[in-house]
C-alpha cells in the first residue's frame, strides 16, 4: 500500500475507508501460520458498544434445544438467546464460526472455520473441544455425549469418551470436464449416532449404521457424472421417511428399504427442506419456488416473489417462512404464502425461531430481525455508517464522526445521533472540552461545536482535510491532501506552507513549537513554531497516527506492521511487529500506556479484522478485539476506558483494568 491509494479516491471518506474496503474485498483463502499464531481475543475487555448486539456479520442460527437460540458469526461471534433476552459469549477464537448445533440449552457444538476448532457449551461456557486441522462440512450431535462431523471423504465420531474415524465411499468422477468440480461429503442428517445419512458430489448418498458407511445408490455411472444432479440438501421425518433434493428439480425419498426418484414437477435448483411431518414438507429453491408434498405427490405452491429462496423454518403445521435473496422472508399460514413487511435491512443469510410468535432472521453488520406474531422490527441498533474519528472530553461525553457527516454522541449510557450540519464525510477530531470541539473532512471541511451545536468555519482550501491537533482553542492544526497544513489563531483560519506535497493524515505536538505530522509514502514534517521542516522517518511505508508523551518520546504507526519511535534526535522503526497488520490510529495515557488500532491485511481467514497494540513500558502486545472491521479511530481517558472507532459503525469500549 502506498502513498498514491491516498490520492485516488478524494470523493469518498478519506481514501482509508475505501482503500480499506478495497483490501477487504480482495481477501480470502489462507496463507500460512504467520497470521494465525496470535494472541488471544480478549473478548472480556473488549466490547461492542454500536452497533448493538454485534457489527459482525451473522451467518447462522438454531435453536438450543429450549426455548432460546445461538447465533453465530465472523471474528468468533457467539450470540444467545436464552428466551427473554440476547447476550454475547466468548467462545475463545478470533476465526469465522461456520456451524452451530445444540442438543440442549447445556449441551451444544459451535465449529469455527478451517479446522479451527470445534467448541462446546455445557450451559456455562464455551471450551475447545478438538482441534482438527481439517474442514469441517457437516456437524451432528446427539444425546450422551454423541457428535460426529464430516470432513471431506471422511467423518469423525465421538461417543462421549473416544474418537473413531471412518472413510466415506463417495463417488469418484473420472469425466475430466467434472472431475475438478467434486467437493466430496458436505452435508450430513440422521436420527441418531448409528442412524446417519449424508450427500455429496455425484448424486452420493450414503449411510452410516454405527459401524460403516455404505453408498445408498450403486446405479450411477461415474464416468458421465455431469448427467447426475448436485445434491444440496437432505432432511427426513425419521429414519424411514428421509428426502434428498438438488439441481433441476431432483428429489429422492427413501423408505426405509430403498430410494426412490419423485417427480417434482420443476426443473429449478432446489436449495432447502423442512417439514412438520411425513406428510407436510416443504422444498424452496430457484425463481421463487416453493413445492409441498401431502405424503403422496409434490405441488407446486405460489410465493409471491421470483427471487432465489434458500432457506426455510417452521414451529409446525401451518406456521412457515422462506429466507431469500433480496431480503425476502416469506410466512405461509396454512393456506397462503405472504411476503413479510419490514424497514430495509443489511442482508439476512438466515432464519430460526422459537415458536410461532419468536421467529428471528440474522445478517450482515449483526442484524436480527424479529417477528413477534404481528410485525418484524429490528432487536439490533444503532448506525452502520462507517467512523474514523472519536475524541472525548470524558468517559461520559465521547463523540465519534465519519461518512457522510455522521456523529455520534455518548453520554456515559448510549450513544445517540445529533446533526453534523453537513453531509460531507468527516474524519478526525480534536478539543479541549465539551464546549470547543472540531472535526475535519473532505473538501476542506471543518466544522465546531461550541456546547450547542456545529457549524461550519471558514477554511482556506478545499483540500480533504485528515488530521487535527492543537494545544488550545487559540492554537490549532489541521493537515490533509497534496501536503495541505492550515493553522487556526482562535478567528480565523491560515495555510502554512510545507516541503512536500503527500497527503498528511496524522497531526500532534508538545507544545506549539513542537508539532509533527505523518502521511503517505513515510512523510513525517516537524514544525519549530515558524517552518515546517522534513524529518528522515526511517520508512516509505504510509504513516496514519502519531501521538508522543513528550518531544523527545513520540511514535508514528502505519501500514505494513509499522511503529516508529522518535527519542529526540532520530526516527527508529520498533522491532516485532507483525508486517500483515496495518495501523491508522495511536492514542495513550502515558508511557507505559499506549494503543494503536487497525486491521489485519493478509490473504487469511483474519483479514480485515480489527486489530489492537498495547505498550505497556516495557514490551508490545496485540488482541484481535473481536470485529471483523478494521478499526481507524481511537480515544481514552486516564481511567483506563478506551474507545476505537471504525468501518460499518463499530464502536468498541474497553473498560478500564
Amino acid at each position: 500500500m502506498t502513498g498514491n491509494v491516498l490520492h485516488r479516491y478524494p470523493g469518498l471518506l478519506l481514501g482509508v475507508i475505501v482503500s480499506v474496503c478495497l483490501l477487504w474485498a480482495g481477501c480470502g483463502g489462507e496463507d500460512g501460520d504467520r497470521v494465525f499464531n496470535l494472541s488471544p481475543v480478549d473478548e472480556v475487555t473488549w466490547e461492542f458498544q454500536n452497533p448493538q448486539l454485534t457489527g459482525n456479520d451473522l451467518v447462522q442460527a438454531c435453536s438450543d434445544g429450549g426455548n432460546g437460540l445461538f447465533a453465530i458469526g465472523y471474528a468468533g461471534t457467539m450470540l444467545h438467546f436464552d428466551g427473554l433476552d440476547w447476550s454475547t459469549q466468548p467462545i475463545g477464537t478470533p476465526y469465522p464460526l461456520d456451524m452451530v448445533r445444540a442438543v440442549s440449552p447445556t449441551d451444544a457444538y459451535a465449529v469455527a472455520a478451517w479446522g479451527r476448532g470445534i467448541y462446546h457449551y455445557d450451559g456455562n461456557s464455551w471450551s475447545l473441544h478438538t482441534r482438527t486441522g481439517q474442514m469441517e462440512r457437516d456437524l451432528w450431535c446427539g444425546d450422551s455425549g454423541g457428535l460426529v462431523y464430516l470432513v471431506f471423504e471422511s467423518s469423525y465420531h465421538f461417543d462421549g469418551t473416544l474418537w473413531s474415524v471412518h472413510d466415506c465411499p463417495i463417488r469418484w468422477c473420472t469425466d475430466p470436464k467434472y472431475a475438478c468440480s467434486c467437493n466430496g461429503m458436505y452435508s450430513l442428517w440422521g436420527t441418531g449416532a448409528s442412524d446417519l445419512f449424508a450427500i455429496g458430489c455425484i448424486s452420493s448418498i450414503v449411510h452410516f449404521d454405527g459401524t460403516e458407511w455404505t453408498l445408498q445408490d450403486t446405479t450411477v455411472d461415474c464416468t458421465s457424472c455431469g448427467q447426475f444432479p448436485a445434491l444440496h440438501d437432505i432432511w427426513g421425518s425419521g429414519g424411514s421417511d428421509v428426502f434428498v433434493v438438488g439441481d433441476r428439480g431432483y428429489i429422492k425419498h427413501f423408505d426405509g428399504i430403498s430410494w426412490t426418484t419423485q417427480d417434482s414437477g420443476t426443473d429449478v435448483r432446489l436449495q432447502n427442506i423442512w417439514g412438520s411431518g411425513p406428510q407436510d414438507v416443504f422444498v424452496v429453491g430457484d425463481y421463487g419456488t416453493i413445492l409441498h408434498y401431502d405424503g403422496t405427490s409434490w405441488t407446486s405452491q405460489a410465493s409471491g416473489t421470483s427471487e432465489y429462496l434458500f432457506k426455510i423454518w417452521g414451529s409446525g403445521y401451518g406456521d412457515v417462512y422462506v429466507l431469500g435473496d433480496s431480503n425476502t422472508i416469506l410466512q405461509y399460514d396454512g393456506a397462503a404464502w405472504s411476503v413479510a413487511e419490514f424497514e430495509p435491512t443489511a442482508e439476512l443469510r438466515d432464519i430460526c425461531g422459537v415458536g410461532p410468535n419468536d421467529v428471528y432472521a440474522i445478517g450482515a453488520a449483526g442484524t436480527i430481525l424479529h417477528y413477534d406474531g404481528s410485525s418484524w422490527y429490528l432487536v439490533t441498533k444503532g448506525s452502520r455508517r462507517s467512523l474514523l474519528g472519536i475524541w472525548g472530553s470524558s468517559a461520559t461525553d465521547v463523540v465519534t464522526a465519519g461518512e457522510g457527516g455522521t456523529i455520534l454522541r455518548y453520554d456515559g449510557r448510549s450513544w445517540s445521533e445529533e446533526p453534523s450540519g453537513t453531509s460531507q464525510d468527516l474524519a478526525r477530531i480534536w478539543g479541549d472540552s465539551h464546549d470547543n470541539m472540531f472535526i475535519t473532512g473532505v473538501n476542506g471541511t471543518v466544522i465546531h461545536f461550541d456546547g450547542t451545536s456545529w457549524t461550519s468555519e471558514s477554511i482556506p482550501t478545499d483540500q480533504m482535510l485528515i488530521g487535527i491537533w492543537g494545544t488550545s482553542g487559540e492554537n490549532i492544526w489541521a493537515a490533509g491532501y497534496s501536503g495541505t497544513v492550515i493553522q487556526f489563531d482562535g478567528d480565523s483560519w491560515t495555510e502554512q506552507s510545507t516541503p512536500t506535497e503527500n497527503a498528511l493524515i496524522g497531526v500532534w505536538g508538545s507544545s506549539d513549537k513542537d508539532v509533527f505530522i505523518v502521511g503517505a509514502a513515510g512523510t513525517i514534517l516537524h514544525y519549530d513554531g515558524t517552518n515546517w521542516s522534513a524529518m528522515d522517518g526511517a520508512t516509505s511505508e504510509d504513516l496514519w497516527g502519531v501521538w508522543g508523551v513528550s518531544g523527545t518520546n513520540v511514535y508514528a504507526v502505519g501500514y505494513g506492521g509499522t511503529v516508529l519511535h522518535y527519542d529526540g534526535e532520530i526516527w527508529a522503526p520498533v522491532a516485532g511487529m507483525v508486517p500483515s497488520d496495518q495501523y491508522i490510529d495511536i492514542w495513550g495515557t502515558g508511557r507505559n500506556d499506549i494503543y494503536a488500532v487497525g486491521f489485519v491485511f493478509e490473504n487469511s481467514l483474519l483479514a480485515g479484522q480489527g486489530v489492537v497494540l498495547h505498550y505497556d513500558g516495557t514490551s508490545w502486545s496485540r488482541e484481535l478485539p473481536g470485529t471483523e472491521t478494521p478499526l481507524a479511530g481511537l480515544w481514552g481517558d486516564d481511567s483506563g476506558n478506551v474507545f476505537a472507532a471504525g468501518l460499518q459503525g463499530t464502536i468498541l469500549k474497553r473498560t478500564a483494568r
